[in-house]
């Protein structure tokens, strides 16, 4: 099977959402029809205050115009005062109901909510009427019924109230069931909720109208769509690593057809990336078949035992162990630079302290039963000598494929220096300094450390007699 088809509104992706788990991403931006674009967009990485700005007017093209749309939803809408449609609505509407992946952008205020909702529930009514059609699908969409169809993602509870009381508002009348999950409440709570709306079919509402009778009958029993914030969909997923989670995974993510990323770029400001992409990732694990998850899983196998070996190698067997301050614990110095000495290997254990640190190391030294290695931070001059012996080390991993692309710049410096009677060998100490990235001695302040700044130590015959007679002496 596919990968889902997500519409992404109101932000950037990260590596392994968007495009490469649904195909082409196309972008939509408020007023345009939408062009085929790679999957990382130029937009996304100018500054806000360079980011494109659209119109939030509504357009000519009204909800009733578009035959893909229900006539129920469209009254849903009217009823409301909803009748024409924002130009993000207009240019998201096909391209959404195609089942392309889309990344829209358009400012607050502009329908983008309705935007995905509407070509969404749209093509998911018109699937579900096709499947009915088919008694072979019918069975297995029965079988089915405690899968949800879409999923949502929103990085704060309040955002994905507001989505799923619009998903509520227009998707009820068609007989669309959906959770709305987040955090700050009951866990238990929620999976009592998700559990009914899954076994049970709600009751027919009396005296409608034969059409919508017709439509609540056509409604597919169990849950439809789940909205939610990244952890808490992650715990009933059976993901998460919060001890209150479900031993089991209460949300069966197999049948998810449709993913929404609202407001991306708030949930990478969050932190939400990884998570996200965890939940993608099992999504997809779980929509293969047992062929396709099998070879998955051998090919996580193979990737997790390499990452494993390299772990093992950089990370549990170090040459250097450096504390950043004085452990008031000698347990803990000795475990940590115990890390260096496994299977009878040699390191060095590297302690940087404060001076007011100073006393604290005789202790330490007292209790661990060892005698430190006192060193002075090095100097400038220390740092640009180490830099220079490693450039020059570096020079025996050159290629020699690499060489015939720099001969003829060699020749040319070759013969400038022998014009400008430049000896060999103060050409090849400039050609080290500009491989090391250094162009002039680096300047660095003795009090703050920080890069460019300079210190001054102001002598003078006489003593000084106050602040204000150095402050005016360095005016002058």
């Amino acid at each position: 099977m596919g990968a889902p088809r997500g519409a992404v509104k109101e932000g950037s992706t990260p590596t392994g959402l968007g495009g490469p788990l649904g195909g082409p991403l196309r972008s939509v931006l408020d007023g345009g029809n939408g062009e085929f674009l790679k999957p990382l967009f130029p937009e996304l990485q100018a500054p806000p205050d360079e980011a494109p700005t659209h119109s939030t007017e509504t357009s000519s093209t009204q909800f009733k115009d578009i035959p893909e749309i229900p006539e129920e939803m469209v009254s849903t809408l009217e009823k409301r005062g909803i009748t024409n449609m924002t130009n993000i609505q207009v240019s998201s509407f096909n391209p959404i109901y195609e089942g392309l992946d889309i990344l829209g952008r358009s400012e607050t205020g502009s329908g983008k909510t309705l935007a995905f909702l509407v070509p969404l529930l749209s093509r998911m009514l018109q699937q579900q009427q096709q499947q009915q059609q088919q008694p072979a699908a019918a069975a297995a969409e029965e079988d089915s019924a405690a899968r949800p169809r879409l999923l949502i993602l929103a990085p704060t509870r309040e955002l994905a109230r507001q989505v799923h009381g619009e998903l509520e508002a227009i998707g009820g009348p068609l007989g669309f069931t959906s959770v709305c999950v987040y955090g700050g409440v009951p866990l238990q709570q929620q999976i009592r909720q998700i559990r009914l709306l899954s076994r049970q079919q709600q009751q027919q509402q009396q005296q409608q109208q034969h059409q919508q009778q017709q439509q609540q009958q056509r409604r597919r029993k169990g849950l439809d769509a789940v909205v939610g914030t990244p952890g808490r969909v992650m715990d009933l997923m059976g993901l998460g690593t919060d001890e209150s989670r479900p031993n089991t995974a209460i949300l069966d993510m197999s049948g998810v057809q449709h993913v929404v990323l609202d407001e991306a770029d708030e949930m990478l400001r969050f932190g939400f990336a990884e998570t996200v992409d965890l939940i993608l990732s099992s999504v997809l694990t779980s929509r293969c078949t047992p062929e396709q998850q099998q070879q998955q899983q051998q090919q996580q196998q193979q990737q997790q035992e390499q990452e494993q070996q390299l772990l093992l190698f950089s990370a549990t067997q170090p040459s250097w162990v450096i504390h950043c301050g004085v452990s008031e614990d000698s347990d803990v110095f000795v475990h940590r630079s115990g890390r260096t000495g496994r299977a009878g290997r040699e390191g060095v254990s590297l302690l940087l302290h404060t001076q007011e640190e100073r006393k604290n190391i005789k202790e330490l030294e007292y209790k661990c039963g060892i005698k430190f290695e006192h060193k002075e931070l090095p100097t400038m001059n220390d740092v640009l000598e180490a830099t220079s012996a490693t450039t020059s080390h570096q020079l025996d991993e050159v290629r020699p494929s690499i060489l015939s692309f720099f001969l003829s710049s060699a020749d040319d410096l070759i013969k400038r220096a022998e014009k400008e009677k430049i000896q060999q060998k103060e050409l090849l100490a400039r050609a080290l300094a500009v491989a090391a990235g250094l162009k002039d001695v680096p300047t660095r302040s003795l009090i703050t450390w920080r890069l460019g700044d300079l210190t001054l130590q102001i002598k003078k015959k006489k003593e000084w007699r106050s602040y204000r007679q150095v402050e005016e002496w360095l005016v002058i």
